[in-house]
């Protein structure tokens, strides 16, 4: 997924990175718009939402800093990941 991203990391704005974002979204809003809470679902959805918000960021930005956050982000997740699993 991250790999999906990285063109609209780096700010390119249009492309395929750009169309599998405007993808991401989409989903993100029709599931929230379909009114299903459970647990899981709604857990995933605030985690996507949180990556779609640090890459609007970073496309607004576009600084090292930004690059830092995101990773930090992703890094946050997979420990969250390995934690649930273990």
């Amino acid at each position: 997924m991250t790999r999906a991203f990285s063109g609209a990391i780096s700010g390119g704005g249009s492309g395929p990175d750009t169309i599998a974002l405007n993808a991401a979204n989409r989903i993100i809003e029709n599931s929230m718009a379909s009114g299903d809470t459970k647990k899981r679902l709604v857990e995933t959805l605030e985690k996507l939402i949180n990556l779609r918000d640090v890459v609007k960021t970073r496309q607004q930005r576009n600084g090292s800093r930004a690059i830092a956050e995101l990773y930090s982000k992703r890094v946050g997740m997979e420990n969250e990941r390995s934690q649930a699993q273990g």
